[in-house]
């Protein structure tokens, strides 16, 4: 599942990114609301949290926002504010949650499971589906490549350049939600990895 994470807190940003990307959750982390609303109107997610006291553009406003445009995605609200008020006006202007600060990543990320699969988004995201679905992003990427030279496909146009930076993101987001799906945590595995390739093809230095 793909998270807009919408938080003008570096402490805060870093440590839910951090935690939610070890829970499986991809996640593109913005730290301001035009930010927020460039990234929606540019990408798909699956989810959004958001705060709502953002510098250069309120939460409410992104909010607001995405729903007139007719964008359905569930959006869950990340506040410091906790008066009856304002979670009352939150979740009329279309918010499908709202957690209060400071929060537990536990509950945050059980919350953010609870609204997955409410939406059923389980049936989409099958390990089949998500590997095959890596295999396409993939296969595009290759193509960027295919016909240039060894020396072209080092020295890309800007273009290209971020054309194949778009593919390689889909690639490994489909990878971390595939991790998720299988239980599986990302680093680790390219950890063991590494660790299994040194084991194979590494050889150890003679003793002196």
């Amino acid at each position: 599942m793909r998270i807009l994470l919408v938080e003008d807190d570096p402490q805060l940003g870093d440590g839910l990114t951090i935690g939610l990307r070890q829970a499986g959750f991809a996640v593109d982390w913005v730290k301001d609301g035009n930010s927020a609303d460039h990234a929606l109107h540019a990408e798909s997610f699956d989810l959004v949290v958001l705060d709502l006291g953002l510098p250069r553009l309120s939460g409410m406003e992104v909010l607001t926002r995405a729903r007139s445009r007719g964008q359905t995605m569930p959006i869950l609200i990340l506040t410091a504010r906790d008066a009856t008020g304002d979670k009352v006006s939150g979740l009329d202007a279309g918010a499908d949650d709202y957690l209060v600060k400071p929060i537990d990543l536990d509950e945050l990320t059980a919350r953010l499971h609870a609204i997955r699969d409410h939406n059923d988004w389980r049936r989409f995201h099958s390990p089949k589906n998500l590997a095959m679905a890596a295999s396409v992003e993939m296969a595009e990427l290759v193509e960027i490549f295919q016909w240039l030279s060894e020396d072209e496909s080092r020295r890309l146009e800007p273009a290209q350049l971020e054309h194949a930076g778009q593919e390689i993101g889909d690639v490994v987001l489909y990878l971390l939600l595939l991790c998720s799906e299988l239980g599986l945590n990302l680093e680790q595995v390219v950890r063991a990895k590494l660790a299994d390739s040194e084991r194979r093809f590494i050889a150890p230095e003679a003793p002196a």
